[in-house]
């Protein structure tokens, strides 16, 4: 009896990228359709970059893949109010503040240490 694969989950991918003007910009997606997003911002397509043609083209300086959608939602709102030193020493680190839990819709996500 030939049994069908077993579905694999479809994680969610929490990503910055790096805009020509040097501003940072905050985002998430499916972690399959990564390259998908980024291509479309570069071609100036979505509701940030086709007004801002001068920030493209963009490049992916943070990258976490494979989060439920619950954290990786809860941390790009974290990410959004941080300030740029602040996102620049993620950035450079790769490790997020310790001691902070990130709260959004009555959930709390441990910010890993």
């Amino acid at each position: 009896m030939n049994l069908p694969a077993p579905r694999r989950k479809i994680g969610w991918s929490l990503f910055i990228v790096r805009c020509k003007d040097n501003s940072l910009f905050t985002d998430i997606c499916y972690s399959r359709e990564l390259d998908k997003k980024v291509a479309t911002i570069n071609r100036g397509k979505g509701y940030f970059f086709s007004t801002h043609p001068e920030r493209l083209p963009v490049t992916v300086v943070f990258l976490e893949e494979e989060r439920p959608f619950k954290e990786a939602f809860v941390k790009m709102k974290y990410l959004r109010r941080m300030n740029k030193p602040m996102k620049e020493k993620l950035i450079k680190t790769k490790q997020w503040p310790s001691g902070k839990p990130l709260h959004a819709y009555g959930r709390t996500v441990e910010v890993p240490g």
